[in-house]
């Protein structure tokens, strides 16, 4: 795992060393520091799990994990963590243009990423509903929204789902629906191309970062 001010990346390693994929894999991530307490949803961005949170994290912490398929847990544990000093997060890789697989928030949303590592959508969900998507490359430079067909469905409890277009406004993509005040789900839908569209679902609680207009953030 590792923990680059308010994201959580967690990668998963076969028994060789080597990477393994976790597109089917979801889970949780309870943080525990002192009297501070507070539980993350872990959302698959391709080859990892990112979760983020409402605060960054730049001391010692101990939490649980827990790993799930399908709504069924397949792996639970206790860790300790202590994030690596200034000096040593110094040497992590970087490139000119950022850095590659950064899920770091740049605007207090949630970042995903496509299943082939080429695309990062934040996904800001607004309560008053005017609803954001910033998109950027593999290394968190911007790119034009306007290259990117995309659609944001909005599921609340007890309400019908609500399909919006996204539009280019001022370098995002943007969707205007009704006011989101409690809970809800989204899923974005994306044409990539070649007769390609990629989706991604996400559960926001009405008191989880990517909410906009969240006074934490």
């Amino acid at each position: 795992m590792v923990v680059r001010g308010r994201s959580f990346l967690l990668y998963l390693l076969q028994p060789s060393g080597s990477l393994r994929p976790a597109h089917d894999v979801g889970g949780s991530l309870e943080v525990v520091r002192g009297p501070i307490q507070y539980v993350l949803t872990l959302h698959n961005v391709g080859d990892h799990l990112v979760a983020n949170s409402w605060r960054p994290e730049h001391t010692p912490f101990e939490g649980r994990l827990e790993l799930r398929r399908d709504d069924e847990a397949i792996a639970r544990a206790r860790f300790a963590f202590d994030p690596p000093d200034e000096a040593m997060a110094d040497r992590w890789p970087r490139s000119s243009g950022g850095e590659h697989h950064d899920h770091g928030s740049r605007h207090g949303g949630v970042v995903v990423m496509d299943d082939r590592g080429e695309y990062h959508f934040e996904i800001m969900l607004d309560r008053d509903g005017e609803h954001r998507i910033a998109v950027s490359d593999e290394f968190r430079s911007s790119l034009p929204p306007d290259h990117f067909p995309a659609w944001l469905t909005v599921a609340r409890p007890g309400a019908p789902p609500e399909r919006l277009d996204l539009i280019d406004e001022a370098g995002f993509l943007v969707g205007r629906g009704q006011p989101v005040i409690g809970a809800a789900d989204a899923r974005l839908e994306v044409d990539l191309g070649q007769s390609e569209r990629w989706f991604v679902e996400l559960a926001f609680p009405s008191d989880a970062p990517g909410r906009k207009n969240d006074p934490r953030l």
